[in-house]
Parts: structure tokens; sequence; C-alpha cells
């Protein structure tokens, strides 16, 4: 392996990595009037790359579907792990969706169909809704981080088939309920946000919190990964010690491998060959 991490932080450009974590969950089908099918695109090996950079923004329906990893500041879209109805004519839409491995440090912002949504909060395990729009009254969101020790949604153990025990622990995810509201007049339909079918949802996501390599002392540095104190950080050499140290997703080398400077000038770390 090279000597210093700087030579290799190229490696480091994408911003989101897949790796091969599988989520379990069943996609239920939904029924009128959010029942509408979509078209989710199959995004297979060989595709052009500029498919592949939109392909992050996309929804998709899987319960196998490899999830990312975020590091830095980007907007995504996510992966659907749950769908469910509920109330009088199934007027509440629940959704479940998987954005990244936790856990990340915040969300600022929430999209639907390409409309910006303003919330009454972004914090984590908080219910937020609109704060004005269209999307007032018809909109309920909760945020998780991706947290261990996450509960389990209060917003979606209101639908069939989501209980305490769906948690989705170390996953940055967001609980939706959406509301159709019955169109009995043109203003209705004029104020109706939804335009049928499962609403099209991305997130601006401050990613995911690890060491900062500056901020510690190389010289005696030996914590187990898992044990750091973490912060945000788009350092491309936190980002690679990261991934390289992560033994759930990442190369899981051990803190023996790395030798740590002892200078206050060099807080880079280097690989022992």
């Amino acid at each position: 392996m090279g000597r210093a991490l700087k030579s290799i932080t190229r490696a480091v450009k994408k911003v989101v990595s897949g790796v091969g974590k599988v989520v379990s969950g069943v996609v239920s089908a939904v029924s009128s009037p959010f029942g509408a099918s979509i078209d989710t695109p199959d995004y297979d090996i060989g595709q052009d790359q500029q498919e592949a950079i939109q392909g992050v923004l996309v929804n998709k329906d899987s319960g196998i579907a490899n999830i990312p990893v975020i590091y830095g500041t980007r907007e995504v879209g996510g992966i659907r792990v749950f769908v469910s109805t509920n109330g009088t004519d199934n007027k509440y839409l629940y959704v479940a969706l998987v954005l990244a491995e936790g856990q990340i440090d915040s969300y600022s912002k929430l999209y639907i169909d390409d409309n910006e949504v303003p919330l009454s909060s972004y914090s984590h395990g908080t219910v937020a809704t609109p704060s004005s729009g269209r999307y007032s009254n018809r909109l309920q969101v909760q945020f998780f981080d991706g947290r261990d020790s996450q509960s389990a949604s209060s917003v979606l153990t209101a639908a069939p088939g989501w209980t305490s025990n769906h948690k989705l622990s170390g996953l940055a995810y967001l609980a939706f309920r959406f509301e159709w509201k019955k169109i009995e007049s043109q203003a209705d339909a004029d104020n109706n946000p939804y335009s049928g079918g499962i609403p099209r949802i991305r997130a601006r996501v401050r990613g995911k919190r690890i060491l900062d390599l500056t901020g510690i002392t190389p010289a005696t540095y030996n914590t187990a990964y898992g044990s750091d104190t973490v912060t945000y950080s788009n350092n491309p050499v936190n980002v690679l010690v990261d991934y390289l140290r992560n033994t759930r997703y990442g190369k899981g080398l051990s803190n023996d491998v790395f030798d740590w400077p002892v200078s206050s000038q060099r807080r880079n770390c280097v690989t022992r060959p």
C-alpha cells in the first residue's frame, strides 16, 4: 500500500459510494388514489457516466439494493423499502425511503416532485410538517440520521405492516405520510400538490460523521474503529481513512496498520507497506 494517503486521495472524489448492505424489507402494492404504477429505471453495468451521475437522484423500489455511503454534502434520492396505504379510501400513503449508511450529520432540504418543501424541523426523530405552501396539512415527515440506537418511526407505525421492531438501525432514512384529499371542485384540483402515483423525493444531506484526523493526537492514537469521537468532515484524507478502517462497509484495517505521525505540522497519516 502507498506511503502517503495523500497520493491516493484522488480515489475519494465520489461523494456517494455503493456498498453491499442489504435492506430487509418488502415493497407492498398500493392502490388508488396513490396507486398509479411508476416506471423505475434499472441502472445496469455499462451505463453512460452521465446517467450514473443522475441515478443517485432517482427513487427505486428494492429490498436488496446496495446502500450508498455519503461523504460531504449532496442531494440524493433513495430506495423505497416500504410502501403502504391506510385510512378511508386509502387517503394516506406511507413510504420509508432509505438514503445512506449512517450515522450522517444532518438534513437541510427536502424536495417532492422537484418542489422544495419548507419544513418545521429537520432533526432526527422529529415529526415535521410543511411550514408553508401547497403541502401544508397534507404531509408528515420524520428524519432519521442512521444511528444504531434509533427507534421505529412513529409516523410509519400507523401503517399496516410496520411495527415497533422496524427500526432500520444504522440506516439514514425518511418516513413519510402523504395525505390525499378528495377533489370535489376545480379549486381542490388546482391546490392538489400530488400528481398521482408515488411522489418523487430527494433530500440534501450532510454526510457521514467520521473521525477528524486534525483533532487527534497521532502519537497516542490507538482507538478501535467505532469508538471514535466523530464529526462531519469532507476532508478527503479523513474520508479515505474512514473507508480504510470501517468494519461495516470498508476495508476494516486495524490501527496497527497505520503510522500515526507525531508532528504537529503533519496531520495526515500513512500506512505501512
